[in-house]
């Protein structure tokens, strides 16, 4: 008769089956973490853009009569900058 022995630990197969649960979690999260970055990336964007449109609408408000003759219309090529304006 056979006495049954109780094994302890992990079988080779478990170990590699918690290796792929974990690396595809990882990468999940990896693609989050750059998913965020690049969300905040174009957040920082638009805000810049509405800043900057509200400025103009100001400037425009407050000199109403070069608005009117068309002084605040840009020139067919100037898309204007994507640059700060933190230097040269």
């Amino acid at each position: 008769m056979r006495i049954a022995t109780r094994k302890r630990g992990f079988s080779l197969i478990e170990i590699l089956i918690t290796l792929v649960v974990l690396s595809v979690g990882l990468l999940g999260l990896a693609a989050l973490h750059a998913e965020g970055l690049r969300s905040g990336r174009s957040a920082c964007l638009r805000t810049k853009a509405v800043n900057l449109a509200s400025d103009m609408a100001d400037r425009m408000r407050s000199n109403r009569p070069a608005a009117l003759a068309g002084n605040y219309v840009n020139a067919a090529g100037d898309h204007g900058s994507n640059k700060d304006n933190n230097g040269p």
